[in-house]
């Protein structure tokens, strides 16, 4: 157990914030804080995994690769549309703007800003949600 103990002791904590705000280093000294986190979505996904034996020898590159993720495009749409009704109603994005990234006219724009209607196609509500993304930093509170 003595190799296990002395990688340990030199081991970073990833979660870990230093005194002044930043990355715990070794040479890091005083008390240790966690790090915050910001939730930017919620994402469901399956207990099941259906490649079990693939991540248990090694052939998975990645463990998240075994999970199913269930997608909720009601409640991805909603999100994305109060997002881009806010961008829209402090004029950090035109509805012309968000036409172009949807290619939909100005009345389908103002149906979609106004909850009447959802983009059909899921590549065009995906588009959008990269529009808020990208706009997001603008919005206040």
């Amino acid at each position: 157990y003595r190799d296990i103990v002395a990688d340990h002791r030199l081991h970073p904590d990833p979660k870990a914030m230093a005194p002044d705000g930043g990355h715990v280093r070794r040479a890091t000294v005083g008390v240790v804080g966690r790090l915050p986190v910001r939730a930017t979505a919620i994402r469901n996904i399956g207990k099941e995994t259906p490649r079990l034996e693939e991540e248990e020898t090694g052939l998975l590159r990645l463990a998240a690769d075994s999970f199913t993720e269930y997608y909720d495009a009601v409640d991805d749409w909603t999100a994305t549309q109060s997002q881009l009704s806010r961008l829209r109603n402090e004029s950090h994005l035109t509805v012309r703007e968000i036409g172009a990234v949807g290619n939909a006219s100005r009345r389908t724009v103002q149906y979609w800003l106004n909850g009447t209607q959802v983009p059909r196609s899921p590549e065009v509500r995906q588009a959008l949600g990269r529009l808020v993304r990208s706009r997001r930093r603008l919005l206040r509170g």
